[in-house]
């Protein structure tokens, strides 16, 4: 069976079309039998020969999946509730990534070289000139989108653990593409990924964040 929802638009919500310390991450791959995108917090699989497209296998990204350790749905309306009460602030759209600085390696810090009259040499490190310790050539650039989102940054508790409102709003975009209302969440744990199960053939990993949540999602028991 051949999954109808736009496989590109759906895939193109988890990764970043440019990264330079992780260009494996700035397309779709296949890696095991499923196809995979990430951003290196949040990542969809699906099992590659339910999807048309052709994707190329990578030898990066080696995860181990955990087993399941619980059972619960979470409506796609419950996040999207929770969202919409989260203050919103303007998008910004990144348009320049950084720019590594070649001379200290992104570091900051180079090392100095000093020989005193006796012949000997001394070696101390300290700020890059070039880069000022940034570790960047030029640093991103963003513009404003006049579009309101909810707070990033906002933490989201989804039973045990606490989730970026972002990457639940990536969740609720792709419950939409996929075309379902719920979704069984099958693993928690405080520092490892939360997965979401669509069914036999998709998964949703989202990393936890730490902290407190002022907001909450409780879901539903499995039957």
């Amino acid at each position: 069976m051949k999954y109808q929802f736009n496989e590109q638009e759906l895939l193109s919500l988890f990764y970043k079309q440019e990264d330079n310390l992780r260009p494996y991450m700035t397309a779709p791959f296949l890696k095991n039998g499923y196809v995979c995108a990430t951003e290196a917090h949040i990542l969809i699989k699906i099992k590659a020969e339910t999807l048309n497209g052709e994707y190329r296998e990578t030898e990066f990204c080696n995860i181990e999946w955990p087993a399941d350790n619980c059972n619960f749905f979470v409506s796609l309306q419950e996040i999207e509730t929770v969202l919409s009460s989260i203050p919103k602030v303007e998008e910004e759209k990144k348009i320049r990534e950084d720019i590594m600085c070649m001379e200290c390696a992104g570091e900051g810090v180079v090392e100095w070289e000093y020989q005193d009259k006796s012949g000997h040499y001394h070696y101390v490190e300290h700020e890059c000139p070039m880069c000022e310790g940034s570790g960047f050539k030029s640093e991103s650039r963003y513009v404003k989108t006049r579009r309101m989102i909810p707070y990033e940054e906002s933490g989201i508790q989804v039973r045990r653990i606490v989730i970026k409102a972002e990457f639940l709003e990536v969740l609720s975009k792709a419950m939409r593409i996929i075309g379902v209302d719920e979704i069984r969440c099958v693993h928690q744990a405080p520092t490892n990924p939360c997965i979401f199960r669509v069914d036999d053939n998709i998964e949703i990993i989202i990393m936890p964040r730490l902290g407190e949540a002022d907001y909450r999602i409780e879901g539903r028991d499995a039957e």
